[in-house]
């Protein structure tokens, strides 16, 4: 899996390499670890993805600047990227 560097400005559009078959999930998270906004769930299969946040939270509503955590959990491991959001 690959993602993008550790601490950076939020990019919109998320590229990753997702190296295994099975269930998987990408999420948003605030530092706090609360949960911010479900990019995708589902069954994947080992190849590139490309996905897209638009700083909005489940409810539509944007999120304020900050330190958010994106995590790619699978049924193998979880890999968490530091994410800054500047507005």
């Amino acid at each position: 899996m690959e993602f993008p560097p550790n601490i950076s400005k939020c990019p919109e559009n998320y590229e990753t390499i997702y190296d295994e078959y099975g269930e998987f999930s990408l999420h948003i998270y605030d530092i706090r670890g609360n949960l911010v906004k479900k990019l995708k769930t589902g069954r994947g299969s080992p190849g590139s993805y490309k996905l897209a946040w638009n700083s909005k939270d489940e409810s539509g509503k944007k999120v304020t600047s900050g330190v958010y955590i994106c995590q790619l959990k699978t049924s193998q491991k979880v890999h968490n990227s530091r994410m800054l959001l500047l507005k």
